[in-house]
């Protein structure tokens, strides 16, 4: 088995240890050959060397620009969405490997050197009850509490990404982000949810389809256009079991309550669901 890992980076000297290290843990735990694509664009710091250092002895590519752009941090300025679906596809461009598998992952997560074959896992599952997939993405954690009712320490990360089938928008700082019963019940029970899009910051996808797509963004998040691609090659799936985590700055926002009691009302029933879906135009 071969295994494409695909990543970003921008001044990322603070956590670039960690990161290589899980990836040589990564090997050790992976029977797999195993190729790295990596992209770096306007550090001001020793990111470029550190990352030369360590590919040297690898195989794959790294390449490196100065394209001038302004940091955004994480937001969801259009700007910021239109510049990550370019440097996405300049990452995604490097590959000039025939592969099985893709980890697509931003650089400062935490994750277990088991993932890999956590995400494999799911081809022992049935498949007359998991249709083929195009895409598996992770259930990466943050360090907010839940906001929602659970009493969990954490929540789910990347909820501006996460649709569920029915194409609603799902919740954020929630440890269980769908409203859906049987979504609910799948993501406690650790099985896979057929989601409309996600990514989550780590996805596993099959290099074969990967090759076929791209990033695209007219100021939405790029991922949407992106997995608007995957569904024409088979379903994606949010992943309960995989558990990676990512250290955010916690803070109390203006709209927090507005957002929270929103939530509560849509999770009350489908009609307030449906109510919302016709009112919104985000999808």
């Amino acid at each position: 088995m071969k295994i494409s890992i695909f990543s970003l980076f921008r001044d990322s000297e603070p956590h670039l240890p960690r990161c290589l290290d899980q990836l040589d843990s990564l090997e050790s735990n992976t029977n797999a050959e195993f190729s790295y694509f990596f992209y770096e664009n306007d550090s001001s710091d020793n990111t470029v060397e550190i990352l030369k250092k360590w590919i040297a002895n690898k195989s794959g590519n790294f390449a490196s620009e100065k394209l001038s752009k302004p940091k955004f941090g994480s937001t969801l300025d259009p700007e910021r969405m239109i510049l990550m679906s370019q440097v996405r596809n300049k990452m995604l461009s490097l590959c000039d490997a025939k592969t099985d598998y893709s980890l697509v992952f931003d650089s400062d997560l935490i994750f277990e050197p088991t993932v890999i074959n956590d995400f494999l896992k799911f081809n022992n599952l049935d498949h007359i009850d998991y249709p083929n997939y195009s895409m598996l993405t992770a259930n990466v954690r943050q360090n907010v509490p839940c906001k929602m009712g659970s009493g969990k320490q954490d929540s789910y990360y990347d909820s501006s990404c996460l649709f569920d089938i029915n194409k609603v928008n799902c919740m954020t700082w929630s440890d269980n982000p769908f409203y859906e019963n049987q979504d609910r019940m799948d993501f406690a029970s650790n099985l896979p949810v057929h989601i409309y899009r996600g990514f989550g910051s780590m996805a596993f996808l099959k290099t074969e389809i990967l090759k076929k797509v791209n990033w695209d963004s007219n100021g939405e998040s790029e991922h949407w256009s992106f997995c608007d691609q995957l569904r024409n090659y088979g379903r994606i799936y949010l992943m309960p079991n995989v558990k990676p985590r990512v250290n955010v700055g916690q803070t109390i926002w203006d709209h927090e309550i507005n957002v929270v009691n929103h939530q509560k009302w849509m999770l009350e029933n489908k009609w307030n669901r449906f109510l919302w879906k016709t009112k919104s135009k985000k999808v």
